[in-house]
């Protein structure tokens, strides 16, 4: 499914959830659906993926940047290797107390 149609599937509320899962606004999500803005940050792209539970993926978001050929597979696979390691890093870092 793309993200127009996913966008469109979803009530106000349900937009709301989306954009807040993928750590957005829904105005912000709502320029990259209608194409007012380009879902460019790999982070951002990720994050709407992740957001919409399956129901999109980077391939379908992005697929200049990630085609079905084995190539693009291959650079989405160690895309979300590399970001899911680097959370998981991130999260166990303990803060540093000012």
């Amino acid at each position: 499914m793309d993200l127009e149609s996913y966008w469109g599937s979803l009530c106000p509320a349900g937009k709301s959830a989306f954009a807040d899962r993928a750590n957005s606004s829904v105005m912000y999500v709502g320029h990259v659906v209608r194409g007012a803005k380009k879902a460019s940050s790999i982070e951002f792209l990720l994050r709407l993926a992740e957001a919409s539970q399956g129901a999109i993926t980077v391939e379908e978001l992005r697929p200049d940047l990630f085609g079905r050929n084995q190539a693009g597979r291959r650079r989405a696979r160690m895309l979300r290797n590399d970001v899911s390691i680097n959370s998981t890093a991130a999260a166990k870092t303990p803060e540093v107390p000012a």
